[in-house]
Formats: C-alpha cells, sequence, structure tokens
C-alpha cells in the first residue's frame, strides 16, 4: 500500500499531496522543507484585510472629521503634492517593465490625479488619490508586496500635505 504525504499550505493550492512509494522516504524530508516554505510565504505574506479596515477608516475620518472644510489646496501643498505624485509613479515605473498599454495606464492615472488637485477640495482628492492608485494598481496587477510598497509610500509622502495619521499603521 502506497503511503501519501500531504500538506497545506501546498505549493498550488490547499494541499499538496505527493505520493511515496517504497525506498523513497527521502522525498518526505523534502515534503517537510516544501511544507515549510509555503507556510512561511503564508506567515510572512501582508494582512491585506488588515490594510484594507484601516483604509477604510482612515477615508471614513476624511468624509467626517467634525468640519466642513473640503478647502482648496495651496500652491505650496500643490507643489508638495506634484512632488509626491513624481515619487511615487518613478517607484511604480521602476518595480518593472511595463508594456505600452500599461505605461499608458501609469502616465494618464498620474496626469490625472495631478491636474484633480487643482479642482477639487483636499478632502475629496484624498479619496481620489488613494481610489486612483489602487486602480492603477489593480489595472497593472502588481503582486501583493509591490502594491503594499507603492501604497506605504504614497502614505508617507501624502500625509504631510494632510496632517493625518499614518494610512498603514
Amino acid at each position: 500500500m502506497p503511503k501519501q504525504s500531504i500538506y497545506s499550505p501546498g505549493t498550488d493550492n490547499n494541499h499538496t499531496t505527493h505520493k511515496v512509494t517504497h525506498g523513497e522516504w527521502w522525498r518526505t524530508e523534502d515534503d517537510i522543507n516544501d511544507w515549510l516554505a509555503e507556510l512561511r510565504k503564508e506567515v510572512d505574506a501582508p494582512d491585506l484585510w488588515n490594510e484594507f479596515q484601516q483604509q477604510k477608516e482612515f477615508a471614513a475620518s476624511l468624509v467626517d472629521d467634525g468640519t466642513d472644510s473640503d478647502t482648496p489646496f495651496t500652491q505650496p501643498e500643490r507643489k508638495q503634492i506634484i512632488e509626491a505624485l513624481d515619487d511615487i509613479k518613478k517607484q511604480l515605473v521602476n518595480m518593472r517593465h511595463w508594456d505600452v498599454q500599461q505605461a499608458a495606464i501609469i502616465d494618464n492615472q498620474f496626469k490625472h490625479m495631478e491636474e484633480a488637485s487643482n479642482r477639487i477640495g483636499r478632502k475629496d482628492w484624498m479619496l481620489f488619490i488613494y481610489g486612483s492608485i489602487m486602480s492603477v494598481l489593480i489595472n497593472l496587477s502588481v503582486t501583493p508586496e509591490q502594491g503594499h510598497a507603492i501604497m506605504a509610500l504614497a502614505d508617507s509622502l501624502m500625509r504631510p500635505v494632510f496632517h493625518k495619521v499614518n494610512l498603514l499603521d
């Protein structure tokens, strides 16, 4: 009767199964090492649900912060926004080689984000900016790690403009 090693998390799905025939018990050690590697990936993966909840709470605080202030940005704030958007865009562009269509998505969306800072107030723009960046990340199918890096950069660069707490803490 052949033996099996079954482990979860697995490499391609929730579990992986290997049949072990007589004399191949060395495979069991390989399976344990594979399982530990997959387990490490899960343990080290960012908690995307927690980040989503924090972003949701942050967005809610912008919409209902007890004031009616949705004032326009000052010229120095607009300059800071343009520099921050340029830094975020550079980081995104340098992540990997994008095809022509993907490069156009990046250029168009970041141009749109910059232009919007001239016509909408700070609360609306803050909601718009994070939604737009998330949209770009989804359209480009970046990895969770890449997405987290871009959102963390956006948070650190935009926080001074909004004088708010860290979005990703």
